[in-house]
């Protein structure tokens, strides 16, 4: 049970950090909507999110290597 346990935590420690920052990002683009009055799509803020999620995992290999 205590390994059950443990890999719920994980799994919930991973989706927390994986949705926290898109749904951050999500409400970022709502309002920049809100504010100029243009139009974004769920596609949009997805493409944002895997961009920067690829640049971080970038910066964090260069990192690793040094």
């Amino acid at each position: 049970m205590r390994n059950l346990f443990d890999i719920l935590l994980c799994l919930l420690i991973v989706l927390f950090v994986l949705i926290v920052p898109y749904i951050g990002l999500c409400l970022f683009i709502k309002i920049l909507c809100w504010c100029f009055e243009c139009a974004f799509s769920w596609r949009a803020v997805l493409g944002i999110y895997i961009i920067s999620a690829l640049m971080l995992s970038i910066k964090l290999m260069i990192a690793k290597e040094d």
